[in-house]
This record gives structure tokens, C-alpha cells and sequence, in this order.
């Protein structure tokens, strides 16, 4: 509220949300809280569509509808399409309260999602369950089980940890500085075309 304030927008808390569901949705939608050090996300499971809905945890922007250096540091930190994942600075904040977000996360798997919709990049479709424990095998501690060709993307375009990935990241970040961020087409990122009657079947009504 005090971001969107600072930011000249207008909106009206009702209440302040929790792990566990208000009554208004309680049993329809399910709650899970990943908490990191001035960080709060919530994470909203509709059971009769299968979705999850996230917010930054889960990434998978586009590198190829960004300008170069952008799209480089999405490579770099780990937070590629289609394959996705959770990018590199969000992770160091989630492992402050590691225990608690690993559990939070393996109760999301275990409702088995098959759409799982975030805020940046490209929601995941289908097979929801499966790339979310690849998003999340980094705080589970198991392997990716899935390659990166399973999720369309290749290895060869992606950027590992070492001294070319710290080049590209400080060039990347002037760039920013410099304000040459400019995205090579003016659409949105992620779910372009969405509805949500069709993304979510069963979705309560308005």
C-alpha cells in the first residue's frame, strides 16, 4: 500500500492477507506464504482450475524480446524462458528463511497445478507440477529434473556463473543506469491475449 501510495496510485485495503484463506474463499483457494528478509509473496492455488498464481518468485522472461543487455542479464540471472526460474537476487533473499520457504513450496507441489501464471515472463501453460519443482529444484536441493530442451529452450544460449557472466551482468547494469533499456516490441511480456475465463475454468464469478 505505501509503494503504491508513493507511486501515485490509489488502492483501498479490505484486510491484511495470511497464510491461511479468508473466509470469503476459504476452501476454493489455498495460501502459502515464501518470506525473505523485507519480502512477502503469497501464493494463491485455485483447486477447481488447477492454477497457482505467483508474483516474482517464479520468472521467465523473453531474452529475445529484449534489447541485448537485458536480455543477457535475464540469462544471467537464471531467469530465462521457457524453462524459467527463480532469478538469483530473489533467491539470496528466500534462502534467509530457507526451511520455511522449501515447505511452503512442496505443499504447492503437492496440489499438483497444471497452469502455474506469474508476473514476469511466460506463465507456465501445462505440466505445471513438473516445471515448477525445475523452477524451484534450487530450494528443494534436487537436480533440474527436466532439460532445458524439455521446455523448448537451448543450453547453448544460456549464460553460467563465472567471469563472463560477471562481464555481462556489470554491462548490463550500466546500461540501466544509463536508461538504454528499450523493448523490442511494445506488448506485454507474458499471457499476452489472456482471459481469465479461459485461463481459469471454473474461475469464481465476479
Amino acid at each position: 500500500m505505501e509503494r503504491a501510495r508513493d507511486q501515485g496510485t490509489a488502492l483501498r485495503a479490505h484486510d491484511a492477507l495470511g497464510p491461511e484463506p479468508p473466509a470469503d474463499w476459504a476452501g476454493q483457494i489455498a495460501q502459502e506464504t515464501l518470506v525473505g528478509a523485507g519480502f512477502v509473496e503469497i501464493a494463491f492455488h485455485h483447486a477447481a482450475s488447477r492454477t497457482l498464481v505467483l508474483c516474482d518468485t517464479v520468472q521467465a522472461l523473453e531474452p529475445a524480446r529484449l534489447p541485448l543487455p537485458m536480455g543477457l542479464l535475464v540469462r544471467a540471472l537464471g531467469a530465462a524462458g521457457p524453462a524459467g526460474g527463480t532469478p538469483r537476487h530473489v533467491r539470496l533473499v528466500l534462502a534467509r528463511h530457507r526451511d520455511h520457504n522449501r515447505e511452503a513450496v512442496r505443499h504447492l507441489l503437492a496440489r499438483d497445478p497444471m497452469r502455474v501464471i506469474f508476473a514476469h515472463g511466460a506463465w507456465f501453460e501445462s505440466d505445471g507440477a513438473a516445471r515448477l519443482r525445475r523452477a524451484f529444484a534450487w530450494l528443494l536441493g534436487i537436480a533440474r529434473a527436466l532439460p532445458d530442451h524439455a521446455c523448448g529452450s537451448r543450453a547453448a544460449g544460456s549464460v553460467r556463473d563465472g567471469p563472463r557472466a560477471r562481464r555481462i551482468l556489470r554491462h548490463a547494469h550500466a546500461v540501466l543506469l544509463a536508461g538504454d533499456v528499450r523493448p523490442r516490441r511494445q506488448q506485454p511480456l507474458w499471457a499476452e491475449g489472456l482471459r481469465l475465463p479461459e485461463a481459469l475454468p471454473g474461475a469464481l464469478p465476479a
